[in-house]
């Protein structure tokens, strides 16, 4: 496949890294998933970032990016890799174990944008404000704060 090189397992690239899908032994797994405007996916992240701190390889570019030149191994939804290269990632702070969507961090004070799990962008709330877990925005006068870990 165009997108899921040789053998991978795990999330791969798409288009200039505007976007991503799931991989299974190298056949397309999930429907492309677009990242925010602005945004690119990083494959060792896991989530889309800012361009600055991507370097956006696919296809068989992406498995000598990761140092697997023919097969086998990436990193899978569960968050290992299969090879024991990488220490396991440590539970997000802020993102719910398989959330997507925005968590509120420190005191509601602002969000974080989480996808299956990981934390990706993060933004502060305007002064005076805090975010509302129900409406997933900044918004004044709310009477308590929801953490969702």
């Amino acid at each position: 496949d165009k997108w899921c090189p040789g053998e991978y397992t795990g999330k791969a690239p798409t288009n200039k890294c505007q976007g991503y899908l799931s991989c299974t032994d190298g056949k397309p797994s999930s429907a492309v998933q677009a990242c925010s405007s602005g945004t690119q996916f990083d494959v060792k992240s896991g989530t889309c970032t800012w361009p600055d701190s991507v370097t956006c390889r696919t296809g068989n570019e992406l498995l000598q990016q990761l140092g697997q030149g023919g097969g086998g191994g990436g990193k899978d939804d569960d968050g290992d890799d299969g090879g024991g290269k990488k220490k396991p990632e440590k539970p997000s702070k802020f993102c719910p174990e398989r959330y997507t969507g925005r968590a509120p961090t420190n005191k509601c004070g602002g969000y974080v944008q989480c996808n299956s799990g990981k934390e990706g962008l993060s933004a502060k709330c305007p002064p005076n404000t805090q975010f509302n877990t129900m409406t997933s925005l900044c918004e004044y006068d709310l009477d308590r704060c929801e953490m969702l870990v």
